[in-house]
């Protein structure tokens, strides 16, 4: 449900290693606001340049990707939709869900990919 969404931001960019750099301080910015912890922010950062490995990677055109951030009341939601298949290993899953406190892979038809990432702010007994 969207009722709490406080912030949002929706891009569309090219896939491209120089724009990792901007999603990770727009992410950061977000998360800074939200008043994450400086860890939780550090590990948001780390999931988005571990997600973005393979879409920044290979031969052509750069891919076109749609990102939405969105900031909650308890949270930070990344969405990366791409048409490019984002090649994810259960390494790399693996890897995202030790940075991040969810993280959804899926095809959303018509060859289109999405990437959820998500952070939780940190409640009170629980490690961030």
């Amino acid at each position: 449900m969207d009722s709490d969404k406080q912030i949002a931001v929706r891009i569309t960019l090219s896939a491209v290693p120089e724009f990792l750099t901007l999603v990770q301080s727009l992410a950061d910015r977000l998360a800074q606001n939200r008043n994450f912890a400086e860890s939780q922010r550090l590990q948001l950062k780390q999931g988005i340049q571990q997600a973005s490995r393979h879409l920044m990677q290979g031969e052509g055109e750069p891919a076109e990707m749609s990102l939405d951030l969105a900031g909650y009341a308890d949270r930070v939601e990344i969405v990366v939709e791409t048409e490019k298949d984002l090649g994810t290993s259960e390494a790399d899953l693996y890897l995202l869900n030790e940075l991040l406190d969810r993280v959804a892979l899926e095809e959303s038809g018509g060859g289109q990919y999405r990437l959820t990432l998500v952070q939780y702010h940190a409640a009170p007994g629980r490690k961030s």
